[in-house]
């Protein structure tokens, strides 16, 4: 009888061994890390589980312009670039771990962006993604300035104002230097942003034009506004998403 339950326990292991060696063959992967996801976050490190379509192609480009194109291609296995909403097997994995090895300076306060308007001046802040300024009024935004940013100086801001054009950019920084003008009556036209490509944050931003509405949402260093119309920009939207 003992002699039955030794082979029995060594047929056994065989078996085991022998499937082992089945699966290695197969490549089947009975431990799936599921790194194919890349998973975005917002500024206070939770992930976001839709983004705006459009937001989603600028993000993708920017991966592709920091050469990670293997993450750009990961994050189409995440969201549905036609939604933006996140892809149900990314949803059910392990509550969402970063793939990226970089870590994003997630701000211990809250990112201000403060905005100075014609006839009425400086108005209360606004969270980054909330609309700063004013829409349907016919009124020009003439300075902003963004607070909040760790790890500065890693985000610039410029700005195209009436008379002057292009200033020289100004840093997200603790005390905030505006962009635009107080006090001369004049009206930005057109800003953009700069987000150092070292830092695993990608910014989005769109104005909101005298004349036009919203334009459609831009990246790192491109123009949202008008030059060389007489048009105001009289709002603006941020949005900052982290990988």
């Amino acid at each position: 009888m003992k002699t039955i339950h030794i082979i029995f326990n060594l047929l056994l292991t065989i078996c085991i061994v022998g499937l082992l060696d089945s699966c290695q063959s197969t490549n089947v992967d009975v431990n799936p890390t599921h790194e194919s996801y890349f998973l975005l976050k917002n500024v206070r490190g939770e992930i976001l589980k839709e983004v705006d379509p459009d937001i989603l192609a600028l993000v993708k480009n920017d991966l592709i312009n920091k050469d990670r194109k293997d993450d750009a291609s990961k994050l189409g296995d995440t969201y549905d670039f036609k939604t933006g909403k996140l892809l149900a097997g990314a949803k059910t994995y392990n509550g969402g771990r970063l793939v990226s090895s970089a870590q994003p300076p997630f701000p211990n306060d809250p990112i201000l962006q403060y905005a100075h308007v014609q006839n009425i001046g400086w108005m209360d802040p606004v969270l980054a993604g909330q609309v700063a300024g004013t829409t349907g009024q016919a009124l020009g935004l003439e300075a902003f300035y963004i607070t909040g940013v760790p790890g500065s100086p890693w985000m610039q801001y410029q700005a195209h104002v009436s008379g002057i054009g292009w200033q020289a950019p100004q840093y997200a920084d603790n005390p905030p230097s505006p962009a635009g003008t107080v006090g001369q009556h004049r009206s930005i036209e057109a800003i953009r942003f700069f987000i150092d490509p070292a830092w695993s944050v990608s910014i989005s931003y769109r104005a909101h034009v005298s004349g036009i509405g919203w334009l459609p949402w831009v990246g790192n260093q491109d123009v949202a506004g008008t030059t060389g119309q007489n048009r105001k920009l009289e709002a603006f939207q941020l949005s900052l998403v982290y990988y």
